[in-house]
Order: structure tokens, then sequence, then C-alpha cells
């Protein structure tokens, strides 16, 4: 089987690849840019250059890799969002797995997913407008214990990018602005409370019919920026239970393909609450395929027709940790500085640090690509930016 990846160059299209060229399948790979001396993994038969994802062009120059290469299926990890949108334009040619544009829509805009998880029942965080907002947080100052809003862009940005807490009205009038010019629409929500060890996250995967082939899920022990986004250490784990609360969502809008769910333990009544959806591959795609659930290997005979039946949930590894190691460096170099106690906070992480690990792309029978990748995002253009978290 000849597949085509995007987002090749990036972590969850690196690990995708191997994890296909290691089952035999020719991948080719396409990104908006190429690694340093032109290094790409070794699973990689080719590698492709098309427009950044924002650009008209991008959507004419993948047809046109795809029409030269030919490929049995597309595989979106870059450009999700547009492949979605052109869906029967790529299907005319190649097999595909995809959720309709406007299923996509409604996961990708995280006002939309509430809304939507509220009508379905599913618990998850109450939204604001601007004036509720401002009246819960104009009384804060005699509040003993202050009300906190999230506030955050409509569209799915991965990474925490963009998210903000806010106890007073002037910070989140300052915090909308920001995001506004940086990401566009925001929305505002309820502030579940809880440390990382509340997050959890859902990894699932559906055939052409909606059914769940399967799933992967996961706790959170550190991430990046600490107040939330990447996972920086986390586990597998065994819980079924968050699958089934949020598969109605799922169900009601058809879901074709891959998703990622977020949710938080809420301390309070010990409910999980859903935070979002991120409707394509997640960054950290290689941490289940190591653990047993290949992903991408079962996306793609699920876009050649297969039946979900045929997968009948793979049984993974439990226990399992993860860990991004820049991230976890820098979440602990941050907690760290804030800790008063400095020797018990070393001995919590030697013991976050014992176990076995799976890691992204951290596997040198692929160095070349690992390095380039890590040469590529050393420099300044590359590096993230989280002047948007404001610490709590």
């Amino acid at each position: 089987m000849k597949v085509v990846v995007t987002g090749a160059t990036r972590n969850a299209g690196m690990a995708i690849i191997r994890a296909l060229g290691q089952n035999g399948m020719e991948v080719i790979g396409t990104d908006n840019r190429t690694l340093p001396f032109g290094w790409t993994s070794r699973y990689s038969s080719r590698h492709y250059v098309y427009p950044l994802t924002q650009t008209a062009g991008f959507v004419e120059s993948l047809i046109s890799i795809i029409q030269r290469e030919k490929p049995d299926v597309l595989l979106p990890v870059g450009g999700a969002n547009l492949i979605s949108k052109h869906k029967m334009v790529f299907e005319k040619h190649c097999a595909l797995l995809a959720p309709e544009y406007g299923s996509f829509g409604v996961a990708f805009d995280n006002q939309k997913t509430l809304e939507e998880c509220a009508a379905l029942g599913i618990p998850c965080p109450r939204i604001l407008t601007e004036n509720e907002a401002m009246e819960t947080l104009k009384d804060n100052s005699h509040r003993s214990e202050p009300v906190m809003l999230v506030i955050k862009p409509r569209k799915e940005v991965g990474g925490g990018q963009g998210v903000s807490f806010c106890v007073d009205g002037t910070s989140m009038k300052r915090a909308k602005n920001q995001i506004e010019n940086q990401f566009g629409e925001t929305v505002i929500q309820e502030y579940i409370p809880g440390d990382t060890e509340c997050m959890r996250t859902v990894n699932l995967i559906f055939d052409k019919r909606s059914r769940l082939a399967a799933y992967f899920t996961t706790r959170k022990i550190r991430q990046w920026p600490p107040t939330g986004g990447t996972s920086a250490l986390s586990i597998s784990t065994a819980e079924r239970e968050l699958v089934d609360i949020v598969l109605p969502f799922f169900e009601k809008w058809q879901w074709q393909g891959p998703a990622e769910v977020e949710f938080k333990i809420d301390p309070r009544d010990r409910r999980p609450k859903l935070i979002e959806i991120n409707p394509r591959f997640w960054g950290y795609i290689g941490f289940p395929i190591q653990c047993g659930v290949n992903f991408p290997l079962i996306a793609c005979h699920l876009a050649k027709g297969g039946n979900a039946a045929d997968w009948a949930y793979p049984k993974y590894a439990i226990g399992t940790k993860y860990i991004n190691p820049t991230a976890y460096a820098r979440a602990v170099r941050v907690n760290f500085r804030r800790t008063k106690h400095k020797i018990r906070f070393i001995r919590q992480v030697w013991a976050e640090l014992k176990g076995k690990k799976a890691t992204n792309n951290l596997q040198w029978s692929d160095a070349l690509s690992v390095i380039g990748k890590i040469l590529a995002e050393l420099k300044p253009s590359n590096r993230s930016s989280y002047w948007f978290v404001t610490e709590k």
C-alpha cells in the first residue's frame, strides 16, 4: 500500500511515517518545509514541499502531488481542516478517512464543541458571554476565593496556545485583545479546578460508518506550559468510561477518522468534564503506537473500506509512561523555581522518571530525521511563544 502523509516533518507526521514504513508500506512525506540538509525519515521514499496550509495554493499543490504519486491513501496530519473541506475532491484520486467538513468544524470550534456537549448531556465547562464574565469577575475583590475564568481562541490551535486565566475584568479584556489579535475570535468559559494529574486524554478512531475501531486513554503527569497544553509526561490508562461519555458526540456527527478528546476530573464532584476535542491526529501519536495501538495502520485500512469490527479495540500496555523531553525539562525547571520544597520536588521528579517510557521521535534507528527536526526547531522563528499564558 502506498500512503501520502502531510505534516511529515512534525512530531505526529514523523511517528506516523515510521509506523507505516515499519509495516512494509511505501510512504511519501509532504510538508511546507524540508529539514536541514534534506534529511527525512529513512521510512519515507520521497518528500514533497507544498505551500503553507493557510494559503490558497495548498489544496492544488497537494492534489498535484497525489496525481503524480497515485497513492492508495492520503493520511492528513498537516492541513487537516482544508483536506476535510475538500474531501470529495481528494477522494477522486485516493482513499481518505476524514470527517465531513461540517462535523470537523463543530469539533474545531471550541464554543460549538461545548454547546453541542451541553445539549447532549456530556459534562463540560459553562460558556459565558463577555457581559456575564464581567459580572462574575467584578465581585472577586470581596471574595475569599476569587472566581477564575478561562479565555481562549474559538478555533483549535493546539499546544495550549492562546489560553489565559483571568480573575478580574481588566486582565480579561487585555487577554481578549491579545488573543484576538493573534488567533481571531475568543470563547470565555468556566474554569475547572484541579492540577495536572486531573487531566485525561482519549484517542479515538472511527470507520467510514462512524463505528469506533480503537481507543487509547492517558493521564497527564506534567504538561507544558504548566497551566495547560502539550503532554510533557503522561501514563497510559484503562479508562473506557471516558470513551463512553464522549461517544454520543461522535455518533451525532457521524464521525470518520481520528480525534483526540481532553477531559479534566473536577475535584468538586469527581466527574470528568470535557475540555476540548481536537479533530485530527495528535502530536504524541508515537505513544499509543509504542503501547500497541497503531492508529496510522488502522486508519489506512479503514480508509480503504475496512470494518471497525476487524480491529475490535486493540489491547495496549497500561502503565507505560510517555515523555516529551523538551517539554518535560521546561515544566520541571519552572516548577522547581516555584516550589519551596526543593528536595521533595527532586524526589518527585526521580519517581516520575522511573518505569518503562515511550517517546515520539527519540528512535535512533531513524536518527537523521530526529536530528534534522531538532536543528530545524532551533531557529528562533520556529520557537513557540507562550506570552499568552498567565500564571495563576
